[in-house]
């Protein structure tokens, strides 16, 4: 069964209320509403699925597996997938940014061997790393993916969720690298004690998240299109949590990580037609004029 939040990741803070926009934008149901901090702004989902519900809805309605498997007739019969075009659509997107991250962590890590990409997905990122030279692993939840990455790739992922691979992991990793994952955990916090034990002396923490109801060129879409409300889907409940840049770097400091660097502009859309560059450049505008480019990019070390 779903479980209240009654505080503040971010603050503490017991005090917030219902975002009406975002919970009629997300097409929920009672007893789901997002809710907003009134000390910080943070927002997040509550009440949340469990852990179970989570990986059902990993397993069963994300990435494409819903192409191939039947949903469940628990959470998913009120959020059931949708038709994603993962590898076709949003892989291609984001090939260019990962060979670009590549080289930055090369220049961050120079004497760096090792990477783990956590939510490998369908093994893109991994199969990237491989090829610049680095001894790469990816973890990954979707058995469904993890397949499609062998299929692809030939490669073997860790098919489990991050607490049963902190228990057997071997060793420590150069580089973890998280692209469009840590706002799917409902644990963040527990989830960066893990990421201390699996990170080398001077290791590095790469963190990409979507910026949320906070990005003005998203904003200027949603405008265009007229958006009022999302299918009702597995996407209304994803995300247990909505991360500005200023959330990520304060769990990262909470957690005695060293910031590096902190950005909200990608440049993914550059280069993509006229409407992809317009987007960027109100990205790059956004990031200047208080973090509200299309997506948060952290990177941090911990000693």
């Amino acid at each position: 069964m779903p479980h209240k939040i009654e505080r503040c990741l971010i603050c503490d803070s017991l005090g917030a209320v219902k975002d009406q926009k975002i919970t009629y934008f997300q097409n929920l149901v009672d007893p789901f509403t997002i809710q907003k901090c009134l000390l910080c702004g943070f927002r997040w989902l509550d009440p949340q699925p469990t852990k179970e519900e989570y990986r059902e809805l990993y397993s069963t309605g994300y990435l494409g597996a819903q192409r191939v498997r039947t949903p469940g007739k628990s959470i998913l019969s009120i959020f059931p997938p949708k038709e994603e075009q993962y590898e076709e659509e949003v892989i291609p997107i984001r090939l260019g940014w990962f060979k670009s991250r590549l080289k930055r962590l090369r220049k961050l890590t120079p004497y760096g061997k090792t990477l783990l990409d956590i939510g490998a997905g369908t093994g893109d990122f991994v199969a990237l790393a491989l090829e610049e030279g680095w001894r790469a692993e990816g973890l990954e939840v979707s058995s469904y993916a993890c397949e499609r990455a062998h299929e692809k790739y030939g490669l073997n992922l860790i098919c489990a969720d991050i607490d049963e691979f902190v228990s057997t992991a071997s060793g420590q990793f150069d580089v973890i690298h998280l692209s469009h994952v840590f706002e799917h955990l409902i644990g963040p916090r527990e989830f960066l004690d893990a990421a201390k034990k699996l990170l080398s002396p001077n290791g590095v923490l790469i963190i990409e998240v979507p910026n949320q109801f906070r990005s003005w060129a998203d904003r200027l879409v949603a405008l265009k299109n007229n958006t009022k409300q999302i299918e009702r889907s597995t996407f209304s409940i994803h995300h247990p949590y909505y991360y500005g840049l200023l959330h990520v770097h304060s769990l990262l400091i909470d957690h005695g990580f060293t910031i590096v660097s902190g950005t909200t502009f990608l440049p993914e859309r550059v280069g993509h037609g006229a409407k992809e560059y317009f987007l960027g450049i109100v990205d790059y505008v956004g990031n200047l004029w208080g973090s509200h480019g299309r997506n948060v990019e952290i990177v941090a070390s911990y000693k």
